[in-house]
This record gives structure tokens, sequence and C-alpha cells, in this order.
């Protein structure tokens, strides 16, 4: 959606914008030229004729790419991952990375691992951050208190993916329901946002789901359109985000945080400069101990109080 987002932004400046992908029907859409694929023939004149291109994620393309734009065309790569995901395998082909004009990040964090991992100090990169979708930007009126529109007993919300940190939340929070009684979870998670459908969803992750229906207190409602999303978050007190997965720049938390929600999740990654000091961040020794760290050194009872003290 980030790509998406940009270019509309950039067609309302003034800018011709062309946005390559799978899409099914090509046309112009809130001022973009939407077209099939970069490699496809029709596109070969139009590679010749920018002054910009950007390509997000994936890595492997740029040699196959750069003989097809001209000269002056400058080969931005703009990237969301972590250094080990799969797509930026071709990270280390010192050929690819120099292909590439300019690095694009997400977090201070990320650019900092790419460093580290790939050495890629003399190339000009920057951080452009992520941001929330338009839909939760200005929710609540400046004269109206937003402590007034969350729900009592409280209501804590995981928005995140399901292998992000699902699993450990179901585990406490039967402790944190005990310390403050009535207080319910509500579960807005699928893996409809990398395109997996409800079947192989629910193969992947059954195992995840099945507590969430049969956990006293918890509901699961699965992905949501952004604008009902909205609506639910208005009333949530907490998005209780024991993340265990290398976050760049968390949209789930900017628009939790946004939508009033105060946020208890793991320091992990870029989750500090993310949350910028507005959240309870859970230390932790490594990914693998973090549950340990969780349940042992700050149990589930500690953070409904904390959680109870705030509101």
């Amino acid at each position: 959606m980030a790509i998406c987002y940009l270019a509309e932004a950039l067609a309302a400046q003034g800018n011709e914008v062309f946005l390559l992908n799978n899409t099914s029907e090509s046309g112009i859409s809130r001022g973009v030229d939407c077209r099939r694929r970069v490699g496809d023939k029709s596109n070969l004149e139009l590679l010749r004729s920018l002054d910009f291109l950007v390509i997000v994620n994936i890595v492997g393309k740029v040699l196959e790419v750069k003989p097809l734009l001209g000269d002056r065309t400058q080969l931005i790569l703009w990237i969301h991952n972590e250094p080990g995901f799969v797509f930026l395998q071709d990270f280390n082909n010192q050929g690819e990375i120099n292909a590439g004009d300019a690095f694009v990040f997400v977090s201070d964090w990320q650019r900092e691992q790419f460093h580290r991992r790939f050495g890629i100090d003399s190339h000009p990169c920057c951080v452009l951050k992520n941001a929330i979708a338009p839909c939760f930007a200005n929710i609540f009126a400046d004269n109206i208190s937003i402590l007034s529109h969350k729900s009592r007993p409280l209501i804590l919300a995981y928005t995140s993916t399901p292998f992000r940190g699902l699993d450990i939340l179901l585990k406490v929070f039967p402790e944190i329901s005990q310390a403050v009684p009535g207080t319910r979870l509500k579960v807005f998670s699928s893996m409809k946002v990398h395109e997996i459908d409800d079947n192989n969803n629910q193969l992947f992750f059954c195992q995840l789901y099945r507590p969430c229906q049969e956990t006293e207190g918890v509901e699961y409602l699965g992905s949501l359109p952004q604008p009902e999303l909205v609506r639910q978050l208005r009333s949530v007190a907490v998005l209780a985000y024991p993340n265990t997965y290398l976050e760049r720049s968390s949209i789930a938390v900017m628009e939790a945080m946004a939508s009033g929600c105060r946020i208890v999740a793991s320091e992990l990654a870029a989750l500090p400069e993310t949350t910028a000091g507005f959240a309870r961040l859970v230390s932790m020794a490594g990914v693998e101990n973090f549950a340990s760290e969780l349940i042992g050194t700050v149990p589930g009872n500690q953070i409904g109080r904390d959680i109870q003290g705030g509101f």
C-alpha cells in the first residue's frame, strides 16, 4: 500500500507517475498511470524515458532491469523488509548492490542493519518512514477526550499478522484477565494482508485461531477493512503486542497510537523507534527468550495493573 499512497501523492503534486505491477486492468487511477509489469514489451519505451524508477523490496531484478533504463534514469531501491528476508537474498551479490543508485529504508534501525550486513555505506541512503492509512488520521476531535471513547471493562487488541506474537499473548491473557476482571481481547489478525486465502490461512494457523475461539474473553474477528478497524479501535484501550518479529517500522502500532490506544509491546528491532517513548516496552534477551521474559520477569498480572493504572 505504501507505493500506492506515494504514487498518488506525487501525482497530486503534478508529477507524471506510472505504477508497474500485476494489475489485471491498465488505466488511470487517482492520477496514476497503472500498467502491467516492468518486463512487458509495451513498457520498454517508457522505461527509457523515466527520471526515476523505484523498485520495492525485490533486489534480484536490478541487474535485469538496469540495461532497460535510459542513461539518466536513477534506479532507487525502496526496501521494507529485514536483511534476512528471502526476496532480499541477492543483496549478497555486489553487482546487484552497485547497480542501485540509491536506497530508501523505513527506519533508522533497518538502515543500520543493512549497513552492518552488506556494507552499503558508500551508497546514497535515506529513511522514509511508514505512516498510518488516511482513514486513521484525525479520528478524535480536538475538543473531545479520547479516554471517554474507551470501553470499560478494558478491551485489548492484537492487530498484526498471527506469527508475530499472537501465541504468546494468548498464553498470558488469562493472567491479565484475572488481574483485571472483565478484560476482553479482540484479535484482528489473518494472512489476507499477504494475499493468502482463508483456506490456507486456517491450515497454517489453526493452532493459533483455535485458542482464540476457546479462551474466555477472547474474540477473533480476523482481518477487517480499514474503516471498520478504525471504528473498532476507537473503543480499544491497549494494543497488546508481544512481538517476536523483526519489525522495521510497525504500521499496526502507529495506527493503534492514532486510535488513542496505549501500547504494550516488546522492545525488539525498530519498535522503540516507532513508539518514540509512548509505549510500555518489555525488555528481552532475544527473540527465543521472549516468552520466558514476558511471563517470568513481567507477569501478566503486573501488565494488567499497569494497564488499569493508565485508565
